[in-house]
């Protein structure tokens, strides 16, 4: 009895510090995000840098200052860094720290702006070009850029720029979807039976159970989240949802493991398994934010 005392004890103490941790962290999760995905037609194969300047000054983890950083700070060039920060925009948009070199494609797949222009710099030329403001239209919105049809340069703060022109492409890169949704599932279920191992759920029995639950509950996620944000964008509305799936979530996993999972552990004890469902999800909120800054095509 001190011995499941004890155990039941140090549960406890893992969540309280694995709930403080998380903080909520802006309701991360391995679910999926909203991004921004241009495809470039041609480059003359020669690399240049793309930014998306925003409406607003915070960007999610992003956020302009007058003293925003060094380059290093970012990972970007100091001469490349300096000379967007030299750009001067006429509407006023703020120019944020995510700058990728780039050659036929660029992606923000974390937090980007929902109001933006793309800005692009051709280091051998010294030469920018600015697009129109163009908003978010879905969850992954797609855009396709010609640089043929970039204008003459006009010389603005002392600055060459041309205008460019961002075709929208409604639709889905469903098979990248499918394979990032596949992902997802895959470390939300590592992650999940990592935790199940510590408390004592093993077997293939177990596995089959937590692989039918997730396929289910990240499919409810999933797809609720990408309809809710593709029809009315990511604002308070989305988040509420989210909060509502997550708990919607916990209620299913909690339930079904509290009628299936003490069948599969040596000490049954039916109350675990709801003590189990909240650590795992937790877990898999912690890991997939974490994996999120490494892989964000996926996460």
């Amino acid at each position: 009895m001190k011995k499941k005392f004890t155990r039941y004890i140090a549960f406890i103490f893992a969540f309280i510090i694995l709930f403080s941790f998380l903080s909520f962290f802006s309701f991360a999760d391995t679910g999926p995000k909203p991004s921004v995905n241009i495809d470039f037609k041609n480059t003359g194969n020669k690399s240049f840098y793309v930014t998306l300047l925003s409406k607003t000054s915070p960007g999610g983890p992003w956020s302009y200052s007058e003293n925003t950083g060094l380059p290093t700070d970012y990972g970007i060039e100091s001469d490349i860094w300096k000379a967007f920060r030299s750009y001067e925009d006429g509407d006023s948009f703020y120019l944020l720290p995510y700058i990728k070199k780039c050659s036929d494609s660029f992606r923000w797949g974390y937090y980007p702006p929902k109001t933006f222009k793309v800005l692009i710099y051709f280091p051998t030329e010294n030469l920018f070009a600015v697009s129109k403001i163009y908003e978010r239209y879905a969850f992954d919105s797609y855009y396709e850029i010609d640089l043929k049809s970039i204008s003459t340069p006009i010389e603005s703060s002392g600055t060459l720029v041309c205008k460019l022109d961002c075709n929208e492409i409604k639709s889905y890169d469903y098979k990248g979807e499918f394979l990032g949704l596949i992902a997802r599932i895959a470390v939300t279920l590592s992650v999940e039976l990592g935790v199940a191992y510590l408390f004592g759920y093993r077997g293939k029995k177990t596995f089959l159970t937590l692989l039918l639950v997730n396929l289910a509950t990240q499919l409810l996620l999933n797809t609720a989240l990408n309809v809710e944000a593709y029809r009315y964008g990511t604002g308070y509305n989305y988040y509420e949802l989210y909060i509502k799936l997550e708990a919607l979530i916990f209620a299913i996993e909690g339930l079904v493991y509290f009628f299936t999972l003490h069948k599969f552990r040596k000490e049954p004890d039916r109350w675990v398994s709801i003590l189990y469902a909240l650590l795992a999800n937790l877990s898999s909120l912690a890991f997939g934010y974490k994996l999120s800054s490494f892989l964000p095509l996926v996460f």
